[in-house]
């Protein structure tokens, strides 16, 4: 029989290039309004593949759909307050749905993750044009950093049966995060169904967070931790100046549900847990989206290390006047300067 070999205890480069690694690989998309990352944890301490997403989200049902975005016409028609007649989850319901309809959109996201060893620029855009869709996400350290990752793909869905196919190009970013090339890019295609499956969501989805009553915190619903204390939720809505903001403490198992699989899959990692996940709606007077903004916590690392990150993304959203196609591969998405966009 051989003797096991006594493993060394790694140093101190060889942990942060090990945790660098790890968050390398997960740093890509998060559909429109989230930020993703991949990050593996000796044992994990939640396992999320025993959420029942069909459970959490229910089946949907475009009748009660359409109802609530009759009763939204009626209260603005009217004048009236949608703060004193919907539910906190109706609001954010309205506004997807607002945003869903259109048939030509426009996203730009502009965030960051921060771990102290390897600080992350990132960079997010999604299309749609008719019922054709493209994301692209972009993220690469600072300089300074001890490894450079560098990570940039682009996902283009036409149609939006199961059946329908997606294309995912797998490129790279030339000197700057918001410069990225796919004129050589590892591409793999999918059904949509499959694509949703492995990643959690699909490419024509506005969201991988999954945000109703059931993952909306409050001081009547707050998320019980494994401790057995309790952390009331802070989520609200108040009035700002030409519209409304929403501030949405996220159940950190229940919302992020869907957005494990994109971990997993995009950084062949296992998932530990949230700290917590922040999210802000900024709404106009009519409730569509002006921005979001995702702040959220979490532990990354390999091999029983782990290092805290820090994610944030900001998003802009554009409907109005919005004509715009898919771009081939080998064009180039170019990014306003963030608080310039014009679309």
């Amino acid at each position: 029989m051989k003797e096991k070999n006594e493993k060394k205890p790694l140093t101190k480069k060889a942990q942060i290039l090990i945790i660098c690694g790890c968050i390398s690989a997960g740093v890509l998309v998060g559909g429109g309004s989230g930020l993703l990352f991949g990050y593996l944890l000796k044992a994990p301490v939640i396992d999320f593949t025993k959420v029942n997403i069909d459970d959490l989200e229910g089946e949907q049902d475009a009748d009660a759909d359409s109802a609530l975005l009759r009763k939204l016409e009626d209260c603005l028609k009217n004048n009236e307050d949608p703060t004193s007649i919907f539910k906190l989850h109706e609001i954010v319901r309205l506004a997807t749905l607002k945003f869903s309809a259109s048939t030509n959109s426009l996203t730009y996201g502009y965030g960051s993750a921060i771990n102290g060893a390897a600080d992350l620029d990132i960079r997010n855009c999604t299309i749609r044009n008719g019922n054709k869709y493209m994301e692209e996400s972009s993220s690469k350290t600072r300089s300074g950093a001890l490894v450079d990752i560098n990570i940039a793909q682009r996902d283009i869905q036409d149609g939006t049966n199961d059946s329908d196919t997606v294309n995912s190009y797998r490129g790279t970013i030339v000197d700057k995060v918001d410069n990225s090339a796919f004129d050589n890019a590892k591409t793999t295609q999918y059904t949509v169904k499959e694509y949703e499956k492995r990643y959690g969501k699909k490419v024509s989805s506005p969201s991988v967070y999954i945000v109703n009553e059931k993952t909306i915190l409050t001081v009547d619903n707050p998320q019980v931790d494994t401790s057995g204390n309790s952390t009331a939720g802070e989520s609200k809505i108040t009035k700002v100046d030409g519209g409304y903001k929403v501030y949405l403490e996220l159940h950190t198992q229940y919302a992020v549900a869907r957005y494990y699989y994109r971990m997993v899959n995009l950084s062949e990692s296992t998932v530990s847990s949230f700290n917590y996940v922040h999210l802000i709606y900024n709404l106009d007077s009519e409730l569509n989206i002006v921005s979001t903004e995702v702040n959220e916590e979490y532990f990354a690392g390999k091999a029983g290390v782990s290092a805290k990150v820090n994610g944030n993304l900001k998003t802009y959203f554009f409907t109005k006047d919005v004509n715009i196609t898919i771009p081939d591969t080998n064009t180039k998405i170019t990014y306003p300067v963030e608080g310039e966009q014009n679309a």
